[in-house]
């Protein structure tokens, strides 16, 4: 058979109630040498029987699916991992199983990519909550270059992107040559994204909102904060320090400024730990609050008054008043 031309990851877990909608956007999609690669993660419910459902209905797309069953829960990113290691397409994208795509997204992906001959390529997405479409996030980096994209994925430019991997379609040999991070189940892809982007690429923009993301479900992982959460935010940031080492400084700047992002924006909320925990583990970080530059002041200045001893009185209000 011959090669595909994009390989397209979707992880699965506990998602029936939006699968149906995801594949049918992709298995309608008008580029015809694609390779799906879902990978089940032990999904408690009736996602694939839902996907396998749906799939009858496109026969010429039956030999192009790749079905990777776990036998045990492993996470969001060894799902990424196994599906990046089973695809065989000259280029990989992922897509997330409750959102959905344009039925020509992957086709326009594929056609700049190869006409400049592009490592990365990457478009413009709608955010979706409750099923209404909010807004177009416009994603064009202020230069098209790796430290660029790095820039305003960390939060280190103004111009804020999405750092995950469902509107970037990547060239294959790029993704064998990097590991997802075991047991981050959250930003799992920025850190993927943050090892790619740690060398020159040949990056292109499709200036087209093509993905429909779906920013907010009550039952996602995500939004359950939790003792777990804090501590996945802790070994995050631990992997982020590890990434910076031996990099050049535009690379290390970013590295601290995405940093930031995680503390101001996750660790408050799912932290169960006193004032002088806070202070011990989190002091060091002072001088990284200036390398950001999208996290808010007023969220800034609570981090600083934490390290002051009064982390649970702040996290009281952060957690009951939006700043």
């Amino acid at each position: 058979m011959p090669t595909p031309k994009v390989s397209i990851v979707i992880p699965v877990y506990n998602v029936e109630k939006y699968i149906e909608r995801c594949v049918r956007t992709l298995f309608a999609q008008t580029l015809d040498d694609l390779e799906y690669i879902f990978v089940d993660d032990c999904s408690p419910d009736n996602s694939i029987d839902v996907m396998l459902k749906v799939l009858e209905e496109y026969p010429v797309r039956k030999p192009q699916v790749k079905l990777i069953r776990h036998e045990i829960n492993q996470g969001v990113s060894q799902s990424r991992q196994d599906g990046v290691e089973a695809a065989t397409g000259e280029y990989i994208i992922h897509c997330d199983p409750d959102d959905w795509v344009e039925l020509d997204m992957y086709e326009q992906l594929y056609t700049k990519a190869k006409e400049t001959n592009a490592d990365l390529v990457l478009c413009d997405y709608y955010e979706v909550t409750n099923g209404e479409i909010l807004t177009l996030k416009k994603q064009k980096p202020d230069k098209l270059k790796s430290e660029d994209l790095l820039a305003g994925i960390s939060g280190k430019n103004k111009t804020k992107l999405q750092g995950s991997l469902w509107n970037k379609l990547i060239k294959s040999e790029l993704c064998k040559n990097i590991r997802f991070i075991p047991d981050i189940n959250f930003c799992e892809d920025v850190c993927y994204l943050f090892q790619i982007l740690n060398k020159r690429l040949n990056i292109r923009y499709c200036n087209t909102g093509l993905y429909y993301y779906m920013t907010f479900r009550t039952d996602s992982a995500i939004n359950q904060m939790s003792q777990k959460c804090f501590e996945e935010s802790i070994k995050l940031i631990k992997t982020i320090e590890l990434l910076s080492l031996d990099s050049s400084n535009e690379y290390m700047f970013c590295c601290n400024s995405f940093i930031i992002e995680i503390l101001c924006n996750r660790v408050f909320d799912s932290a169960s730990i006193g004032a002088r925990e806070f202070n011990r583990r989190f002091k060091k970080y002072i001088g990284y609050l200036s390398y950001n530059r999208v996290v808010s002041k007023k969220r800034k200045l609570m981090f600083i008054i934490s390290l002051f001893g009064l982390y649970p009185f702040i996290k009281y209000i952060y957690s009951n008043i939006k700043v």
